[in-house]
């Protein structure tokens, strides 16, 4: 049988053809009214861009909290986090400072130890102004009382020695008293802290005896009331430090501040590159859009500022509407401003070489039409799929993604609103220019023009030669083809591996400029006090501490965790040393009131120490109590996760009620962890879903 002369076609190529036959005639269409009426849609577009980029300046919607960017919003820690922000509030700051020797040696010795002393009297006389009020740094530090006596929370590795100068003086061997395993504070008589204190070498270097025989490095603390007075007081206590000679010593300090005041110098740093990269696109698109002509005429240098400005706009309207719709904006969404100017310039130059590329004997009018009708349906299909793209992208859990992709999804849009309706409004202008003999950049000055009328197109240049004659029939052999796509797939096959290696894991330093202080710092702490454990509480709310039955059940969950989860260590909880106290003194276990009267007795003799444990309202009951835990450091999300879903395990496997719960601030860092794998793979196959049928209908 003969074979029919007319095979069918398939619906999504006769989809695809429909599609892209219809937006050829619709841009036909368009680049005739844009030839015509040009001035009237670059007023249009910019009316749009007017009403749009005024709403990131009117509306405040920067984002920069940590809970409100990263942490999913389905994570059960943020719960946790403002439950125990509005019942455990944190009123302080917190600023510290790490001394290491040069020369990488031993830090501690009786010399740095006196230079120490000298820069702690030096920090407590540090003095700032503040709306026209001096501020000391006794006006705003936390108060610790304890035996009539009040004075500044401070700690650190002069409280071996009472921050005395001549107890400091008169030891002789101060690598055998920071040995002590039990250390106190003299006079004072409080347990000192000597892990998150002394910095220790992998493995830490003693003797025989297990007394310490070289220290690497050493901090000192202090606590501050939060308030502005403080942050500002927190800006004298750096300059304090950064003049003051430290002998042999390197100082590493940081404050409450450091981090956000890193950030900003960040971004302050990037907006440099942003004015530098607009600066080498403009001139790039001056080089390649238009042609060198001594008499200005051919040159397009505005033409390629109108179309570096049409991408801005497109970034800084999408900015704008998202603020007027009340869409947070996230530090990440600054690298938009490069993105999108990679995709307008990329459109821009469609357009103009699709509109040169026709014949030159043609009116201006079909030759914009024509060379847009082409360039038109092109940019339309990436400008779909980008924007298909990163709308599967907002449908992240994580807030700064979902930010990211929405204001990059609008950005994409009207970058390609604002490239139709302004750049190729202004292309038309730019005919009508060139063809009038008008300078570039000096349009009331003209000049003779040459005669293009036998110049049919403009001629291949050497990049069109080379790849029209040379490349493209080479890539066309088949031993090339079998080349290409076994190089293609041994590529493939590296990348997927390579992503299987990538490591989830959150540092601080990649968030700020190296160099900095605050980047040496916690490179200081990363290097040696890597082993200093992360504390996690199990908080109990409003319970009948009284009954028995409570307070054992609470104490079996305290089993439990020790039991249960992995690389824990127990710190002795309250109610066990309040039961202790209670045996001998008064009764714990009966009604609610005996209870709160032997509680009060505990409060004001053993347990003074213990207040950060419980939270008491204006009748002295407990609202909210907690144990706490010591977790080693976990440099693997593994474990941290792992850890995270064992201590959550043992909370809700008992019937408080309310439910009692687990929490560390870090655990809002561990819960991004639980959902970036899956996530990555859901958009990752929901986007090649999507532009898999975007570029089959519009191909």
């Amino acid at each position: 049988m003969a074979k029919s002369s007319t095979e069918k076609i398939p619906w999504y190529l006769f989809i695809g053809a429909a599609v892209h036959q219809g937006l050829q005639r619709s841009y036909l269409l368009l680049g005739k009214k844009l030839y015509t009426y040009s001035w009237i849609f670059i007023v249009v577009g910019l009316v749009v861009g007017a009403a749009l980029v005024p709403g990131q300046f009117v509306i405040d919607n920067e984002e920069s909290d940590f809970n409100n960017l990263w942490v999913p919003t389905s994570a059960v820690a943020l719960d946790h986090a403002d439950y125990v922000s509005e019942v455990w509030p944190s009123n302080t700051r917190f600023q510290n400072i790490v001394f290491t020797s040069q020369n990488g040696g031993n830090v501690l010795t009786q010399e740095n130890l006196l230079v120490i002393q000298s820069l702690h009297e030096a920090i407590q006389a540090t003095t700032t102004e503040f709306e026209g009020q001096t501020v000391s740094h006794t006006d705003i530090c936390l108060l610790l009382s304890w035996n009539g006596f009040s004075e500044c929370f401070t700690t650190g590795v002069l409280s071996y020695w009472g921050y005395d100068e001549q107890l400091i003086r008169d030891d002789s061997d101060v690598l055998a008293t920071v040995s002590d395993p039990s250390p106190t504070v003299p006079v004072r008589g409080t347990p000192i802290d000597s892990v998150s204190i002394l910095g220790q070498y992998k493995p830490p270097r003693v003797d025989n005896s297990g007394n310490y025989t070289s220290i690497p490095a050493v901090s000192l603390s202090y606590i501050l009331i939060d308030n502005l007075e403080a942050e500002e007081w927190e800006l004298a206590f750096l300059d304090t430090i950064e003049s003051f000679d430290t002998g042999s010593m390197s100082v590493f300090p940081a404050a409450s501040r450091s981090f956000g005041d890193g950030l900003s110098a960040s971004i302050r740093g990037d907006l440099s590159l942003v004015f530098g990269a607009i600066g080498l696109i403009i001139v790039y698109t001056c080089i390649f859009l238009g042609k060198f002509d001594r008499r200005l005429i051919k040159t397009r240098i505005s033409l390629a500022a109108i179309g570096v400005c049409s991408a801005l706009l497109g970034v800084y309207s999408a900015f704008g509407l998202c603020a007027w719709l009340g869409i947070i904006y996230g530090s990440p969404n600054q690298v938009l401003t490069f993105l999108i100017l990679g995709i307008g310039v990329d459109d821009m130059f469609i357009i103009a070489n699709e509109v040169s590329a026709t014949n030159r004997k043609w009116s201006n009018k079909k030759r914009l039409s024509v060379g847009l009708g082409h360039a038109g349906a092109s940019i339309t299909l990436t400008s779909v799929t980008n924007v298909c793209a990163f709308a599967i992208g907002a449908l992240s859990s994580l807030p700064a993604i979902q930010s990211f992709c929405i204001h990059a999804a609008l950005a994409v849009f009207l970058d390609f609103f604002f490239q139709i309706f302004i750049f190729t409004a202004g292309l038309a202008v730019d005919m009508k220019r060139q063809s009038s003999g008008r300078m570039d950049c000096a349009c009331c000055v003209v000049r003779p023009l040459k005669d293009d009328s036998k110049k049919k197109a403009i001629p291949e240049s050497f990049g069109q030669k080379v790849i029209g004659n040379y490349f493209a029939p080479f890539l066309m052999k088949t031993v090339v083809k079998v080349i290409v796509l076994v190089v293609f797939a041994g590529w493939l096959g590296v990348s997927i591996y390579g992503a299987t290696q990538l490591q989830r894991e959150y540092r601080q330093e990649d968030l700020i400029p190296s160099g900095t202080t605050y980047y040496d710092y916690i490179e200081k702490l990363d290097q040696y006090y890597s082993t200093v454990p992360t504390t996690v509480n199990v908080y109990f709310q409003d319970l009948e501490y009284h009954l028995p039955s409570v307070q054992n059940e609470m104490l079996e969950l305290h089993q439990k965790m020790v039991s249960d989860v992995n690389r824990l260590t127990p710190q002795t909880p309250w109610l066990e040393s309040f039961l202790t106290f209670a045996e001998g003194n008064c009764n714990a276990t009966s009604s609610q009131a005996e209870f709160y009267d032997c509680f009060d007795q505990y409060r004001a003799g053993p347990g003074a120490f213990g207040s950060s444990n419980w939270v008491l309202d204006e009748f002295n009951v407990i609202q909210s109590s907690r144990f706490s835990y010591s977790v080693e450091q976990l440099d693997k999300s593994v474990r941290q996760v792992e850890t995270m879903l064992q201590t959550r395990d043992v909370t809700n496997s008992f019937s408080f009620e309310p439910k009692a719960f687990p929490y560390t601030f870090n655990f809002l860092f561990w819960e991004v962890f639980t959902v970036i794998v899956g996530e990555a793979v859901q958009n990752i196959v929901s986007v090649l879903a999507v532009v898999f049928v975007v570029s089959l209908v519009l191909f």
